[in-house]
């Protein structure tokens, strides 16, 4: 609001004389309300200011409003105390009085109504704030759109269907009018709350022209640039207007004569009618209202079922990802909204499947996607556009090297863990597991509107509605501490795969050799190796020496086991004793089985368990 624009401010300035009084009169009807802590006998008391330390603004219906103001009145006490027959005390007391006021009549009309000891404990939640904008939390936002539809549309109350604004304009007493609002068409509406001469367009011209007091004016623009939804969407938005800050309005006018109108632009702002604190929190307001009033939630998500029945949906998150697109055209048609505003609704009633539908990147449509709404904030996203990618990978070296080096992978516009649960095999595409669980594989990214806006909401539908016909420039930025345990399994595989490259360079064609170069490899002794394997220091020597060359399958799984070998480098190393481990007998499978990157039993678990299937085992008795 305009600076200095404050109900309390306005009590202060105009009525802190008739306050004072009426504290005084109350005192002096009611003289033995004062309490002394210091005299035992008050012989007199003398009333001496007040100073008005708060006002609560509560709505009223129509135009009126109540308010209660909260008082600290300071009062001289005369009489006896412990040390002296002729003592005094200064002695505070804190006093309610409520009233009511008529804004429409510039609040000249105020009167006080009641009085009394303010008591903090039964102090009552304002429901209108110092400028007289109403206080409204999002958990109560669906409540005062049913209230909102119970006034002004209740049939939409117990059966879903499409709401019609000019039915609600009607029954507010608003006419609606078409005109274009601007040259660029930067401004969608405008709500006219007294009579005015305002500029328009016509063929590109400037005129004056005449509006009336509850005149809604959209912009036709509204309709061919977007569609039908966002028209109604425009009308109800300035209903919303209204019917919320049409008090805040008039009260505003107190102090600025000029005002006669809200005008809401394209991009989410309001015309600097106000501070900007309240520019946001009023166009907050209605942006978050109006798309309840269009698909409330009770409705909404009685569609939604019905319309996963009409497509045979079970629980199946797949079925229900695979459809969620058509699913949100058919709300979108039957509530007569944009498909963006349908979207958004789905969500915000719990519906988060919908969160990666109707996706574009780089003017490429995006299969649907799906994630933990938990591990996403506003203002981040999964996926990037390639030109952002390239940016941002040399920016970050690290993520460079893991694009580089295949961990990561570019596609469908992720940056996806490079692996066969998330990447299909031969299109490289994400698996449907990947799909529905994008935040356990896919880096996520900070983004952010290269153009400023004021509205959240508004910011939120550019983010959450990429679509390919969008204006809107976005700057995305890659934080690796968003990332931190995809990117350490990405580096861990970079690390593994070291590790086995550097085990590949330790086998050789003959036995004796690889061995010793294994051993060397993973620092372990003749000793310790007979230990974690079971076979005789001596067998080993003797496979080092080259005396043994042709040791049995069971010794080499058994070796393998004890030097703990990737199972890459186990295989090969089986192979330079002229062997091959083939999975043809329940035997050989679970040798496979135990050489498993995976599977990390010591030699006596797997001794234990071939016995228990009736094999011989590793351990002799």
């Amino acid at each position: 609001m305009t600076k200095g624009t404050s109900f309390k401010n306005f009590i202060i300035n105009n009525y802190s004389t008739i306050i004072n009084n009426y504290v005084e009169n109350y005192f002096l009807d009611n003289k033995y309300c004062i309490k002394s802590k210091k005299l035992f006998k008050i012989l007199e008391i003398v009333y001496d200011t007040s100073e008005i330390i708060n006002v609560g603004v509560t709505d009223l219906p129509g135009d009126a409003v109540s308010f209660d103001i909260i008082v600290k009145s300071c009062f001289w006490a005369y009489g006896k105390s412990e040390y002296s027959d002729d003592d005094e005390e200064e002695i505070y007391q804190w006093f309610i009085i409520n009233g009511k006021g008529n804004i429409s009549k510039k609040l000249q009309d105020i009167q006080l109504l009641e009085i009394s000891i303010y008591d903090e404990k039964l102090k009552k939640d304002k429901k209108l704030s110092d400028q007289l904008i109403p206080l409204i939390k999002k958990t109560e936002l669906d409540n005062i759109a049913n209230d909102f539809l119970k006034k002004y549309f209740p049939e939409s109350i117990n059966k879903p269907q499409s709401i019609n604004p000019y039915i609600i304009a009607q029954k507010m007493g608003l006419n609606i009018e078409k005109h274009s609002l601007s040259k660029d068409c930067s401004i969608f509406g405008s709500i006219i709350f007294d009579d005015c001469s305002l500029n328009i367009w016509d063929n590109n011209k400037k005129k004056v022209q005449d509006f009336r007091k509850g005149t809604i004016l959209v912009d036709p623009s509204v309709y061919y640039l977007r569609n039908l939804g966002s028209f109604n969407n425009t009308i109800i938005h300035e209903c919303v207007h209204w019917e919320l800050h049409k008090k805040a309005f008039e009260f505003e006018k107190i102090y600025n004569k000029d005002l006669n109108k809200i005008t809401c632009f394209v991009n989410g702002k309001i015309e600097k009618s106000q501070g900007k604190t309240s520019d946001s929190y009023i166009e907050w307001q209605a942006n978050e209202i109006t798309p309840r009033i269009q698909a409330p939630k009770e409705m909404l998500i009685k569609k939604f079922r019905d319309y996963s029945k009409k497509y045979n949906l079970n629980s199946s998150r797949m079925q229900i990802l695979e459809s969620i697109e058509k699913i949100i055209d058919e709300i979108s048609n039957y509530f007569n909204i944009s498909r963006q505003s349908a979207k958004i609704r789905l969500i915000e009633c719990g519906y988060n499947i919908a969160c990666g539908a109707f996706t574009y990147i780089d003017n490429k449509y995006i299969k649907p996607f799906s994630y933990n709404k938990m591990n996403l904030s506003n203002n981040q996203t999964f996926s990037i556009g390639i030109e952002d990618l390239i940016i941002e990978a040399i920016k970050n070296p690290n993520l460079n090297e893991l694009i580089e080096k295949g961990k990561l992978i570019y596609t469908n516009s992720f940056l996806c863990l490079n692996d066969s649960k998330y990447i299909k095999k031969n299109t490289h595409e994400l698996t449907d597991y990947a799909r529905l669980n994008v935040d356990e594989c896919c880096l996520k990214f900070d983004i952010n509107t290269k153009k400023s806006f004021k509205s959240n909401k508004y910011s939120k539908e550019c983010i959450l509605c990429r679509d390919i016909n969008t204006s809107i420039i976005y700057k995305i930025e890659f934080d690796k501490n968003l990332n931190n345990d995809i990117l350490l399994q990405s580096q861990a595989i970079i690390e593994s795969e070291r590790y086995i490259n550097e085990g590949l360079d330790c086998l050789y064609n003959c036995l004796s050799k690889s061995l010793k170069a294994i051993m060397k490899w993973v620092d372990i002794t003749g000793r310790q190796l007979a230990d974690k394997s079971e076979i005789s220091e001596k067998t080993i020597q003797r496979i080092r020496t080259g005396e043994t060359t042709n040791p049995s399958i069971e010794t080499m799984v058994a070796l393998c086991i004890g030097l703990e070998l990737p199972y890459k480098i186990s295989l090969l190393f089986i192979e330079t004793a002229g062997l091959k481990l083939i999975c043809n007998t329940e035997e050989k499978m679970l040798y496979n089985f135990f050489l498993k990157d995976g599977c990390n039993f010591d030699i006596y678990e797997c001794d234990e368990l071939l016995k228990s299937k009736g094999f011989k085992g590793f351990i002799k008795e």
